[in-house]
């Protein structure tokens, strides 16, 4: 029965590659995407001179950890519920 055992190997590579492309971003990527979302405000800092002062600096170093919590508490949340929705 060969033909059986190349067809069951057949059949299990076609479902790792299925599960392969079906597998949403690794933490990594999560991780990549949150730290981009948070320096988008930078841009909401600046002064009318188009240029940073130690002000526009200083705020921005108080601002980041709060933006790291309040985006990366949903996104966490968001992640672990769909990974014990789906068996993720």
């Amino acid at each position: 029965m060969p033909e059986m055992n190349d067809r069951d190997a057949w059949a299990e590579r076609a479902i790792q590659e299925a599960r392969a492309e079906t597998r949403g971003p690794s933490w990594g990527e999560y991780l990549i995407r949150i730290v981009a979302f948070l320096f988008i405000p930078i841009q909401w800092f600046k002064s009318e001179r188009d240029t940073m002062d130690f002000r526009d600096a200083w705020m921005m170093l108080w601002l980041l950890p709060l933006l790291a919590l309040v985006a990366a508490v949903p996104i966490g949340l968001g992640v672990l519920v769909i990974r014990v929705l789906f068996g993720g």
